[in-house]
């Protein structure tokens, strides 16, 4: 299990990196796609980031965009890090 937390801990890291970067998940379909239902969860929470990304860049460039009412807010990716550091810390001492 403590593998997995670091593995966790090292994605959302990346995640985060993108984020802050204004930099695209790479692999991901282009912007102009709808968001896959068909797959997974997680696949389509990265398109859905992708597309926040492309908005948070956009809003840099375009005064016309209004992102006010948007929140881009790290809470989640940072309660997500603090969760895999607390279970990497949890089983420290075992095994995994």
């Amino acid at each position: 299990l403590r593998y997995v937390a670091l593995l966790w801990s090292e994605f959302v890291s990346e995640i985060r990196w993108f984020w802050e970067q204004g930099i695209r998940i790479p692999r991901m379909p282009p912007d102009d796609h709808d968001i896959d239902f068909r797959s997974c969860i997680l696949h389509q929470k990265l398109q859905v980031l992708n597309h926040c990304i492309r908005r948070k860049v956009l809003a840099k460039t375009d005064p016309c965009i209004d992102l006010s009412c948007d929140e881009f807010d790290l809470s989640a990716i940072r309660d997500a890090q603090q969760s895999a550091r607390e279970l990497m810390e949890e089983h420290a001492g075992g095994d995994g």
